[in-house]
């Protein structure tokens, strides 16, 4: 196990590209970390139903088309006023 960790630090120290990939590794992964906060803390705000197993949502209010109703519910209102 120390092998491949020391095999891992020296090719790392050797090659720029490899040390480039590394970093868009870790960049790319704290992206999507933040983006499953943000996204699961919004949810979480406006009180969303939890997904099924299969990611699909249990209750009627977030189908494609309750959300295009409520869309276009509120584009209407606002040229009413």
């Amino acid at each position: 196990m120390n092998f491949l960790l020391f095999a891992l630090l020296r090719a790392l120290r050797c090659y720029a590209w490899l040390r480039l990939l590394a970093a868009a590794f870790i960049w790319s992964s704290l992206g999507n970390g933040l983006t499953q906060v943000v996204v699961f803390g919004q949810l979480l705000q406006w009180q969303a139903c939890s997904p099924s197993p299969g990611f699909l949502p249990r209750c009627q209010d977030l189908s494609a088309a309750c959300l295009g109703k409520r869309c276009a519910a509120g584009m209407l209102a606002r040229y009413r006023e």
